[in-house]
């Protein structure tokens, strides 16, 4: 079984509010000191200490301040989450008649796309990280796997677009136990749970993400922090897995 889900929205994110003053250099042999402001048609507007603005020509700056300049302006993304899921049988055993457990490998990965056909000659990188969470407490989650693509540039010759996988699949595990003298299920393992993908640029700054939990990317500074295989809660702090509640005696658990 396969199949491709895309992330419905993709969110690109602008550079601007992370801009710093620095020295700006034209070709003339001028500098300025000066803050980003923002991009106005051919020209940069920059906001000097005294907080005039000073609009300068693109052209007119040196060729490593026009990169700066292109790097603070990345083009629009479209981001969606590869996931594929292949079940695997499972041999039920002979001496209970319980269901057995259903296997599912799991492999990961993501497409991106760009929107328009500006030009942006510069890497990128994707990340990817995927959730599953307990079946039975979905509020604990479990970081099953991170991958990493290498640098990438969109160009008009790869029609602007990047897909990669994860060659690593990850095993999930499900099953249910049948309690016939409580007449109810109770259901064990993990499912999948929650992904984030984001894009990064050459300098390493996140330019465009997309996730189906927005504390993920709120978190990200803890969840880039933690191992695979570590579990956590919805707001990255690592936690115990529950474990699964002897059901022999007594009353249904509420889940």
């Amino acid at each position: 079984m396969k199949s491709y889900i895309g992330i419905i929205i993709a969110v690109s994110l602008s550079l601007s509010a992370l801009a710093e003053v620095r020295t700006w250099s034209l070709s003339s042999g001028e500098t300025i000191e000066a803050e980003y402001l923002r991009n106005s048609f051919d020209s940069v507007v920059l906001k000097t200490a005294d907080g005039k603005e000073h609009k300068i020509q693109v052209s007119d700056l040196v060729e490593a301040d026009q990169k700066e300049i292109t790097l603070l302006n990345p083009p629009e993304l479209s981001l969606d989450l590869l996931r594929s899921a292949e079940q695997v049988k499972v041999p039920e055993s002979p001496y209970h008649d319980q269901p057995g457990p259903m296997l599912l490998l799991y492999t990961f990965g993501a497409r991106i796309k760009q929107l328009g056909t500006k030009n942006y000659p510069y890497p990128l990188t994707v990340e990817v990280y995927a959730l599953s969470k307990q079946c039975y407490d979905p509020d604990k989650y479990h970081l099953i796997q991170v991958c990493r693509s290498k640098p990438f540039v969109l160009s008009k010759e790869n029609n602007r677009r990047f897909e990669f996988e994860s060659k690593n699949p990850v095993r999930l595990i499900r099953y249910q136990i049948d309690v016939n003298f409580l007449n109810w299920i109770q259901p064990g393992g993990e499912e999948y749970g929650e992904s984030l993908i984001l894009v990064k640029d050459e300098r390493g700054e996140i330019i465009a993400y997309d996730t189906t939990a927005s504390w993920l990317y709120e978190n990200y500074d803890k969840l880039r922090k933690l191992p695979v295989g570590a579990w956590m809660n919805n707001a990255c702090k690592r936690v115990h897995p529950t474990p699964l509640k002897d059901v022999r005696v007594g009353e249904a658990p509420q889940f």
